[in-house]
């Protein structure tokens, strides 16, 4: 049963596929921007920090 499922899931006539259209697009979460971790000034620095 295990392997019936698996292949089942490989399939892509399968709703369970992430490639049948017939399965809705999973949203996905947003990724909120991580801020720049503060680094000294330095004269090899790339960006400036503010």
């Amino acid at each position: 049963m295990r392997i019936d499922i698996f292949n089942s899931s490989l399939s892509p006539l399968s709703p369970l596929s992430p490639l049948s259209p017939l399965s809705p697009p999973s949203p996905r979460p947003p990724i909120p921007a991580s801020p720049r971790p503060r680094v000294p000034a330095s004269p090899t620095q790339a960006y400036p920090s503010s």
